[in-house]
């Protein structure tokens, strides 16, 4: 797993490469090759589903673990804080120092169809970012309606 890479991009390349494990394990399983037997219990995990109460921001715990948590839930279910008594999604933080190219509108992933942005979903109209409907770069909400001096995310 890329350190920078999302979840939503981690369920893309594990989605393509689980599809590939199935077929082959079902190819061998007809040929004989593979015996099936039950899972173990006991290595069994469970991973309860997400809520939007669980993708609210840990703000006490490191930064670091700050950072993974919202690359984790992008991009859903987002992770999100408030300020000011408004509800404020975060998605997915680089390292500082870090530059990674923001998808423009117009933007395509292979050249053809729809413009795309982010993880393949269609780019945001930037009208629609400025009523606050879309993703803004940091700086962008800053100079827009972001914090003001003394603000906290909580």
């Amino acid at each position: 797993m890329a350190s920078d890479e999302t979840g939503g991009e981690l369920e893309s390349r594990l989605a393509e490469t689980g599809a590939l494990a199935l077929v082959e394990a079902l190819a061998l399983l007809e040929a004989g090759v593979l015996v099936p037997r039950p899972q173990d219990a006991e290595h069994a995990t469970y991973a309860p589903k997400l809520t939007v109460e669980s993708a609210r921001i840990p703000w006490g715990a490191s930064a670091v673990t700050v950072a993974r948590f919202i690359r984790a839930l992008d991009p859903r279910p987002g992770a999100w804080t408030e300020l000011r008594e408004r509800r404020i999604k975060l998605f997915g933080p680089g390292r500082r120092g870090a530059r990674r190219r923001v998808p423009r509108p117009g933007d395509r992933r292979d050249g053809s169809g729809p413009p795309r942005g982010h993880g393949g979903r269609p780019a945001p109209d930037p009208r629609r970012a400025a009523r606050g409907e879309g993703r803004l770069a940091a700086a962008e909400w800053v100079r827009g309606r972001g914090a003001h001096p003394g603000d906290r995310f909580i």
